[in-house]
C-alpha cells in the first residue's frame, strides 16, 4: 500500500532503480538479472518473473513514462536475451517495443518432475489453487493464468479434480 501511494506522489522509478543496484563482480562473464537498469557493458540476460510492467515498479503509467528508457536498455547490444516464463507477456512486449527487443524473447517454462499426484482419499476431490498477488491485483495474465486454465481443462475430464482461482481476472 505504502509503495503504491509513494508512486502516486513521486512518479519515478529512481527509488526502484536505487534499491535494485548491486555491485557487479569483475569475474562475472554474464549477468542474469530481473531488472534492466544495469550500468555495465557486460552481457546480460533479463528474466521477466512477472508482467513486463514490473520493469517500472508494477505501475502501468510509470511503464509508459519510462518506455523509451526501457527500449534503449533492452535493445542495447549488452542485453542478449529476455526470458519469459510463459507466453502471456509476449504480445504486450510486441505492442510496446521494437522488433529488435522482441526478437530477444525466449519462453522457458518452469518445469517440475511429475510425481504422479494421486488422490488417496476416496470420494475427495483434488483441489488446485491458483492464487493471485495482493500487491498486483491484475496479475492473472502475468502469472500465466490462461496457461493454468488450459492445463486444467485437460485435467477436468477427471471427475475428482477441481480448480479454485483466487485473483482478479478482469475489470
Amino acid at each position: 500500500f505504502c509503495y503504491h501511494q509513494f508512486l502516486k506522489v513521486f512518479k519515478t522509478t529512481n527509488l526502484i532503480d536505487a534499491t535494485q543496484k548491486s555491485k557487479i563482480m569483475e569475474e562475472a562473464d554474464m549477468i542474469f538479472t530481473g531488472t534492466p537498469s544495469l550500468q555495465t557493458q557486460k552481457p546480460w540476460v533479463l528474466y521477466l518473473f512477472d508482467h513486463p510492467v514490473c520493469l517500472a515498479g508494477n505501475n502501468y503509467h510509470l511503464f509508459l513514462k519510462n518506455k523509451k528508457k526501457l527500449e534503449k536498455q533492452l535493445s542495447s547490444s549488452s542485453c542478449k536475451k529476455i526470458i519469459a516464463a510463459n507466453e502471456e507477456p509476449i504480445e504486450f512486449l510486441k505492442k510496446h517495443f521494437s522488433k529488435k527487443v522482441t526478437d530477444k524473447i525466449v519462453v522457458i517454462k518452469p518445469a517440475i518432475q511429475d510425481h504422479g499426484i494421486r488422490n488417496k482419499k476416496r470420494g475427495k476431490k483434488v483441489r488446485i489453487l491458483f492464487m493471485g498477488s495482493t500487491n498486483i491485483p491484475q496479475d492473472f495474465y502475468a502469472k500465466g493464468g490462461l496457461d493454468v486454465v488450459r492445463v486444467f481443462s485437460k485435467l477436468s475430464k477427471r471427475k475428482d479434480t477441481e480448480m479454485i482461482i483466487r485473483c482478479k481476472i478482469s475489470d
